[in-house]
């Protein structure tokens, strides 16, 4: 019975691959699309991606579609070892990835995958969820001149202008924090006001 569910010819198994494509398609196409929100430069990763829903597709639905319970028996082997390999894969693990090629049993996706698993070997070294890098250190700002003034954006209004003194005095009383955005007169960079706040010493 399991060795005609595998053949090309049985229409069960044309059924369950229609199945899991039409599963596992538009899921790689998110899960590649999400990727590149993470690491932009990153290589496509849609076959991968399919590779690694595959693993554990094929034997769930293969228990579903199985005629007996030995060939059902046979699917819950596969899924318990392909399973989490499959779930490796979609977390980008390169040796999962290798371990999922071997375990195909199909020398034409080890030909195939060989290459694919090489231009990506480097990058599959980190994945989506290691921490950003830490950005540099911002200039310090410089010292404003008394007679300088400022305009807040506050609420999407702009409001001022505003003196040094007068940006203190709203941040003391909490009309404004440090992270509210300013803009000295006659330019059109805005950043923070504790860039320049940062000069003026309390109750001065």
């Amino acid at each position: 019975m399991l060795a005609s569910f595998f053949d090309l010819a049985n229409p069960g198994l044309i059924i369950l691959l229609a199945i899991v494509g039409t599963i596992a398609v538009p899921i790689a196409f998110q899960l590649d699309w999400r990727l590149h929100v993470h690491q932009p430069d990153a290589r496509p990763f849609k076959w991968g991606y399919w590779t690694g829903m595959s693993c554990f597709l094929v034997p769930l639905l293969g228990v579903a579609n199985a005629g007996d319970r030995d060939a059902a028996g046979v699917f819950l082997l596969l899924g318990a070892i392909y399973g989490p390999v499959g779930i490796l894969v979609l977390l980008r693990q390169r040796w999962a990835l290798v371990a999922a090629t071997v375990l195909s049993f199909n020398p034409f996706l080890w030909f195939i995958n060989g290459f694919y698993i090489h231009n990506r070997w480097a990058e599959m070294a980190t994945t989506d969820k290691d921490p950003p890098p830490i950005p540099p250190s911002l200039p310090p700002p410089p010292i404003p001149s008394p007679a300088a003034t400022f305009f807040l954006q506050i609420a999407n209004q702009v409001e001022g202008p505003f003196t040094v003194d007068e940006l203190g005095a709203r941040r003391e009383a909490g009309t404004i924090s440090s992270d509210t955005m300013c803009c000295a007169s006659g330019t059109e960079e805005w950043f923070p006001v504790e860039r320049i706040l940062v000069w003026k010493t309390p109750g001065t």
